[in-house]
């Protein structure tokens, strides 16, 4: 067939693009999201809502992503959708309850996370939320209530035991703190900051070979954990162990410890 002729015909063939749905772009934003990109998340959940503008997911996890990026204002007005288009969301609720908390909303966010309860009393995170605000609120009571029935109703959650154990560290219960940072641990052998807090505690405890194991965890876990190599550092300089000492020193420098520098000067002079 002569070219020009197959050319103009090719200009009359339709030519199908299969557009991506909003559940796709919904669902693409959720990836995202888990991968640590919220930013780009985000975009795909505003092409998912432009699609499909009661698409309840997508304005969920839309508020999720500005409360990760420590946009809690936009977040709330995305939860405001979710829930006008789903008013017995007990999750939008519960993390529209966090988001006011953090703009110093603390009424009106336990009142959304009351809601949350009320609407579904075997979901555990409506009870760790109100444990933060409340801890944060000084009802330490109340945060460890909270947070025990967070674990009554999923005990396999180390988040819960670390939060709880925050507030038992703060109302002069170490052991009681340790006892759940160490379940928290067990649950997630990866935990950095349970293992870094647990440390802490032995040190007040006097347990210091304890906590030079903790912060030598939390290290390998993450190697640029500046106040671990400080605080593990000071302990071996309370030893005697220069060496040792000084090397986590310079470590502690290197990843943006303030105070480490100080102790270079004084302790690690030549």
């Amino acid at each position: 067939m002569n070219r020009k002729i197959v050319a103009l015909l090719f200009l009359f063939v339709p030519i199908v693009v299969l557009a991506q749905t909003s559940e796709e772009y919904t669902e693409k934003g959720f990836e995202l999201f888990l991968n640590g990109e919220p930013e780009k998340a985000l975009d795909n959940y505003h092409k998912a809502i432009k699609i499909d503008n009661k698409n309840t997911q997508a304005y969920y996890l839309k508020a999720a992503a500005y409360l990760a990026i420590g946009n809690p204002e936009d977040a709330i007005k995305y939860y405001d959708k979710a829930i006008e288009l789903n008013d017995k969301f007990s999750q939008a609720y519960a993390e529209r309850g966090y988001a006011k908390s953090l703009i110093r909303q603390y009424d009106e966010g336990v009142k959304d996370i009351n809601t949350a309860i009320i609407i579904d009393s075997s979901n555990p995170e409506p009870y760790n939320i109100r444990g933060l605000i409340k801890f944060a609120t000084g009802d330490d009571k109340g945060a460890i209530a909270d947070y025990s029935k967070a674990i009554e109703l999923n005990p396999q959650d180390g988040k819960y035991y670390h939060n709880r154990a925050l507030v038992k560290s703060a109302h002069s219960d170490p052991n009681g703190a340790i006892k759940d940072y160490s379940e928290a641990i067990r649950l997630d052998p990866n935990d950095e900051q349970s293992y870094f807090n647990r440390a802490s505690i032995y040190i007040i405890n006097k347990n210091f070979d304890a906590a030079i194991v903790d912060y030598t965890k939390t290290i390998q876990i993450n190697p640029k954990n500046g106040a671990a190599y400080y605080s593990r550092g000071a302990i071996n300089l309370a030893k005697g162990k220069r060496n040792a000492g000084c090397s986590d020193m310079k470590k502690a420098k290197q990843y943006g410890n303030e105070k480490a520098d100080a102790v270079l000067k004084v302790d690690c002079k030549k």
